[in-house]
């Protein structure tokens, strides 16, 4: 007879990810933000600097 797989072995749901495992994340309309002088400018005054990032060359 077979033996059964533990239950922390076996396929089922997928997990849902916690708060600390999921990647932050913002959601702007389009008036929300703008560009200027390289810096990023959201909405409620938050200034980034922008970083570009085109992938890795081909």
């Amino acid at each position: 007879m077979r033996e059964r797989v533990p239950q922390q072995r076996r396929a089922g749901m997928p997990r849902w990810k916690t708060k600390r495992e999921a990647s932050p994340t913002l959601n702007y309309t389009r008036r929300g933000f703008r560009l200027r002088d390289g810096r990023l400018h959201l909405a409620g005054g938050i200034v980034l600097r922008a970083v570009w990032f085109a992938g890795p060359a081909r």
